[in-house]
Protein backbone atom coordinates (compact mmCIF):
# COMPACT_ATOMS: atom_id res chain seq x y z
CA UNK A 1 0.00 0.00 0.00
CA UNK A 2 2.48 2.42 0.36
CA UNK A 3 4.67 1.74 -2.21
CA UNK A 4 1.62 2.15 -4.44
CA UNK A 5 0.75 5.79 -2.70
CA UNK A 6 4.66 6.56 -3.33
CA UNK A 7 4.78 5.78 -6.88
CA UNK A 8 1.67 7.22 -7.93
CA UNK A 9 2.36 10.56 -5.77
CA UNK A 10 5.70 10.47 -7.97
CA UNK A 11 4.26 9.22 -11.44
CA UNK A 12 4.25 12.91 -12.79
CA UNK A 13 8.04 14.07 -11.83
CA UNK A 14 9.74 13.85 -15.21
CA UNK A 15 12.13 11.16 -13.62
CA UNK A 16 11.79 7.17 -13.13
CA UNK A 17 10.39 5.87 -9.60
CA UNK A 18 11.62 2.19 -9.00
CA UNK A 19 10.89 0.00 -5.39
CA UNK A 20 14.43 -0.76 -4.26
CA UNK A 21 15.92 -0.96 -7.77
CA UNK A 22 16.28 0.88 -11.23
CA UNK A 23 17.52 -1.34 -13.77
CA UNK A 24 16.76 1.28 -16.78
CA UNK A 25 19.17 3.20 -18.66
CA UNK A 26 18.22 7.11 -17.35
CA UNK A 27 21.06 9.21 -16.02
CA UNK A 28 18.20 10.46 -13.54
CA UNK A 29 16.01 8.37 -11.29
CA UNK A 30 14.44 7.78 -7.94
CA UNK A 31 14.46 4.78 -5.62
CA UNK A 32 12.76 3.85 -2.28
CA UNK A 33 12.61 1.44 0.40
CA UNK A 34 10.45 1.31 3.79
CA UNK A 35 13.43 0.44 6.26
CA UNK A 36 11.39 0.29 9.58
CA UNK A 37 7.94 -0.27 10.48
CA UNK A 38 6.79 1.11 13.98
CA UNK A 39 4.74 1.50 16.98
CA UNK A 40 3.91 5.36 17.46
CA UNK A 41 0.65 5.53 19.33
CA UNK A 42 -1.15 2.46 21.19
CA UNK A 43 -4.71 2.25 23.38
CA UNK A 44 -5.62 -0.15 25.34
CA UNK A 45 -2.43 -2.14 24.72
CA UNK A 46 -3.03 -1.99 20.91
CA UNK A 47 -1.24 -0.50 18.49
CA UNK A 48 -3.27 2.66 17.01
CA UNK A 49 -0.90 4.26 14.40
CA UNK A 50 1.70 2.42 12.79
CA UNK A 51 4.69 4.61 11.59
CA UNK A 52 6.09 3.58 7.50
CA UNK A 53 9.79 4.80 7.77
CA UNK A 54 10.85 5.10 3.93
CA UNK A 55 14.04 6.44 2.34
CA UNK A 56 14.42 8.23 -0.94
CA UNK A 57 17.27 8.50 -3.30
CA UNK A 58 17.37 10.54 -6.26
CA UNK A 59 20.19 9.34 -8.10
CA UNK A 60 22.17 12.04 -10.61
CA UNK A 61 24.80 12.70 -12.60
CA UNK A 62 23.50 16.83 -12.58
CA UNK A 63 22.17 19.07 -10.33
CA UNK A 64 18.98 17.74 -8.74
CA UNK A 65 17.71 20.46 -6.38
CA UNK A 66 14.57 21.25 -7.94
CA UNK A 67 13.20 17.64 -8.05
CA UNK A 68 14.27 17.54 -4.32
CA UNK A 69 12.09 20.21 -4.04
CA UNK A 70 9.56 18.93 -6.11
CA UNK A 71 9.74 15.06 -4.42
CA UNK A 72 9.60 16.84 -0.81
CA UNK A 73 6.40 19.44 -1.93
CA UNK A 74 4.67 15.82 -3.52
CA UNK A 75 5.11 13.36 -1.07
CA UNK A 76 4.77 16.37 1.95
CA UNK A 77 1.17 16.98 -0.04
CA UNK A 78 -0.45 13.12 0.82
CA UNK A 79 0.79 13.47 4.59
CA UNK A 80 4.76 12.30 4.26
CA UNK A 81 6.40 14.26 6.67
CA UNK A 82 10.14 14.85 5.86
CA UNK A 83 12.90 13.54 8.95
CA UNK A 84 16.34 14.57 7.77
CA UNK A 85 18.32 13.98 4.62
CA UNK A 86 22.02 13.94 3.28
CA UNK A 87 23.98 14.49 0.07
CA UNK A 88 25.96 11.63 -0.71
CA UNK A 89 28.64 10.91 -3.67
CA UNK A 90 28.86 7.15 -4.93
CA UNK A 91 31.27 6.01 -7.07
CA UNK A 92 29.91 3.17 -8.58
CA UNK A 93 27.85 4.14 -10.18
CA UNK A 94 29.00 8.03 -10.34
CA UNK A 95 26.26 9.94 -9.00
CA UNK A 96 25.47 12.25 -6.91
CA UNK A 97 22.69 11.00 -4.40
CA UNK A 98 20.37 13.06 -2.32
CA UNK A 99 19.06 10.52 0.25
CA UNK A 100 16.20 11.90 2.63
CA UNK A 101 13.78 9.98 5.00
CA UNK A 102 9.84 10.23 5.47
CA UNK A 103 7.34 8.92 7.62
CA UNK A 104 3.51 8.43 7.16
Amino acid sequence: MINSIIIETLSDIGVPVAFQLYSGEASTYVTFHEYIQSGESYEDDEERYTGHYIQVDVWSKSDYSTLVTLIKEKLQSVGFNRQDEIDLMRRIPASIIKDYDFII
